[in-house]
């Protein structure tokens, strides 16, 4: 894995939307400590989503700061969104980036994290609904927009996400994401669409109802007063 200084222009892999570095860490630029930190509630969103990797690769990248032998792996990335337009592109190695070497991402990630403000619907979620109709996209690609949808509560998001149910290359190599991107838009009304969970093979089912209990369960963590 290539390190790239904070807030420059992603570059790592051909992205359909313009995205931010942030912590990918090396030895050329070193760990950066010098911000404000990260909160309880800024970390649990990270730890939430590396659970759900983007862009992953063939192999798994080591840290170069760890003196464990062997070191601490990593593979894939992950998006964050802000209100203003700007995504960032994090890999997954951020978590421990973050507790073992005191990384201090810059402040506006950290806002981005916290936003409370839904994402209104922007030319990101235009892009990555239209990917998941265009059978030509690149399918690691499509992957990944299945992933970020459900940052957009929005029914043409939700629309976007029952399309791609309908492509079989994509229910066949994204078993798992298909199934946690649907539990996640069912999370935020709080109810399980069964007519779309019937037409589900077994394993896409059951990760997406882990996802929906997970969604609901962080919910209520936060206070969300219309949490069930």
């Amino acid at each position: 894995m290539a390190d790239f200084a904070d807030l420059t222009v992603y570059s790592y892999g051909d992205s359909p939307i313009p995205m931010k570095n942030i912590g990918w860490l090396g030895r050329s630029f070193g760990v950066p400590t010098g911000e404000g930190g990260v909160n309880s509630q800024a970390l649990a969103r990270l730890e939430f989503e590396i659970r759900k990797p983007r862009s992953l690769a063939l192999g798994v990248h080591e840290c170069e700061f760890c003196r464990s032998n062997p070191p601490v792996t990593g593979n894939g990335e992950i998006h964050i969104f802000g209100t203003d337009g700007t995504t960032y592109s994090t890999p997954t190695m951020i978590v421990h980036y973050i507790r073992d070497h005191a990384y201090s991402p810059p402040s506006e990630f950290v806002s981005a994290l916290l936003r409370e403000v839904p994402l209104e619907w922007d030319e990101r979620a235009v892009t990555f609904s239209h990917m998941l109709q265009e059978p030509e996209s690149d399918p690691a690609w499509k992957v990944n927009a299945l992933l970020d949808l459900p940052n957009w509560s929005d029914p043409r998001a939700y629309q976007a996400a029952l399309n791609a149910t309908r492509d079989q290359e994509l229910r066949e190599i994204a078993d798992y994401e298909l199934g946690v991107t649907l539990g996640e838009f069912w999370a935020q009304v709080n109810k399980v669409d069964d007519q779309v969970y019937q037409g589900l093979d077994s394993l896409t089912q059951q990760y997406a109802i882990e996802a929906f209990c997970k969604m609901i369960q962080v919910a209520r963590k936060s206070g969300n007063p219309e949490a069930p």
